[in-house]
């Protein structure tokens, strides 16, 4: 008696076993696993019993909706099924509203923008300059009343070098003045020839003259530069 009822445990374990393993097993996108028994498969759907109710009603599911499919023989087949897409006709079409910005005006680019005197430098285009580089601006717009005071400071500039001739003569006049200073003192008691003090006046008048020059002619040059400006500024 024992013999048989140990038979048909051991049955019974064998067949569960096998009817557990007579299964198909979905595995959907969404992460479940269902235990079934697939009757159909078509393109777009899937059709299943629940492998608990074989006689049940048939199930129908989206194959877009089945990530891949386990067969009871072990083999698995991958579904590569596309979401449908659905046609929008101008019945049930919803557009956005579109705002439209207006454009914005672009600002206008200064071509020639102003030129400032800034102590020994001169402004423009928030930069630096030295005199070259912002006369170099002011030939640049070819106005023929400009280039004539561009000229004139130039010209001037080049006057200015003459001081530089006062600084020998203005050297040589006061040593010269000195020694003859020197040389005629005392001069009545030994009879001799006085020493002329022309040379050394006239050398430091020349390098008060080269001196006066050259302050004058930079004023000068100076004053054209700012004319050169301000014709610059008011026409460009």
């Amino acid at each position: 008696m024992k013999t048989t009822t140990r038979f048909f445990i051991v049955f019974a374990i064998i067949i569960s076993s096998i009817s557990a393993k007579a299964q198909d097993t979905l595995y959907l996108k969404s992460g479940l696993k269902v235990a079934s028994q697939i009757t159909e498969i078509t393109p777009s759907e899937v059709r299943y019993k629940k492998a608990s109710n074989p006689d049940g009603p048939t199930y129908v599911i989206d194959a877009v909706d089945i990530h891949f499919i386990k067969y009871r023989n072990g083999t698995t087949d991958t579904i590569n099924a596309k979401a449908p897409v659905v046609a929008i006709t101008p019945a049930n079409e919803q557009k956005a509203p579109v705002y439209v910005q207006a454009p914005v005006p672009a600002a206008p680019i200064d071509l020639h923008p102003p030129i400032y005197t800034a102590g020994m430098f001169y402004r423009y285009n928030n930069r630096r300059m030295k005199t070259r580089e912002m006369q170099g601006i002011l030939l640049s717009v070819h106005d023929p009343e400009i280039d004539l005071h561009v000229k004139k400071a130039k010209l001037d500039k080049g006057l200015e070098y003459i001081g530089f001739v006062g600084v020998p003569a203005l050297a040589f006049g006061l040593g010269y003045t000195a020694y003859a200073f020197f040389n005629n003192d005392g001069i009545a008691y030994d009879n001799r020839a006085p020493t002329s003090y022309a040379p050394g006046v006239a050398a430091i008048a020349l390098a008060a003259a080269a001196l006066a020059t050259s302050i004058t002619v930079k004023i000068v040059g100076k004053n054209h530069n700012k004319a050169a400006i301000e014709i610059y500024n008011q026409k460009y």
